[in-house]
């Protein structure tokens, strides 16, 4: 459930993390209890419960670290059920690494497609953008180091993230919507000319 912060409400309600069966049977307590999202191929009742709760307030629904078949199928009720901000979390890494095939069909079904800005310049995550389209995905913890050497941090590190993105045929506008316009729209934020670049 979403939290309150200071007596704001929180806007986003992300699935399992951290306690996903996955995570769980791969841990140092394989035995240990775990969250479900799923059973037989199908939602659990109190999942579908909690997105109508995410639906009635404007809220977002963000995959966590659950499977991705588990994912697709929060955002397919998601959508069936009116909700309308979606986030597949660090869709190539975690427990709940994706394929391309299942960002798209994420995207396809209103998904905003998170990337972890840690690792965005790793093992192919530029190329998975490229095919899922920098119009649906977004970059996200804004700090990173590359070959343990190099690091990305502050304004000056996120310049010089957006140039090497840049080296790799990224244009202005598609890390503008990458970095800024994307997140925005994800959280249900306007997005106005002044915030550009």
């Amino acid at each position: 459930m979403a939290t309150q912060i200071r007596g704001e409400p929180g806007r986003i309600v992300w699935m399992p993390a951290g306690d996903t069966e996955k995570e769980v049977r791969e841990s140092k307590n394989p035995s240990g209890p775990f969250v479900a999202v799923s059973r037989n191929g199908e939602l659990l009742p109190e999942v579908k419960q909690i997105i109508s709760i995410i639906a009635k307030h404007g809220l977002v629904v963000a995959s966590g670290h659950i499977l991705p078949e588990d994912a697709l199928m929060v955002f397919r009720e998601a959508k069936r059920q009116g909700v309308q901000h979606m986030i597949a979390t660090h869709a190539f890494d975690l427990a709940g690494k994706m394929t391309v095939e299942q960002m798209k069909e994420a995207a396809k079904l209103g998904a905003w497609i998170e990337f972890d800005f840690r690792n965005t310049l790793e093992g192919g995550r530029m190329d998975a953008i490229r095919q899922v389209g920098p119009e649906f995905c977004f970059l996200s913890e804004f700090w990173t180091k590359v070959d343990g050497a190099r690091e990305y941090a502050g304004a000056e590190g996120v310049g010089a993230f957006a140039e090497v993105m840049r080296s790799h045929g990224f244009t202005n506008r598609e890390l503008e919507m990458m970095f800024k316009d994307n997140s925005a729209k994800a959280l249900g934020l306007p997005v106005t000319s002044e915030n550009r670049i």
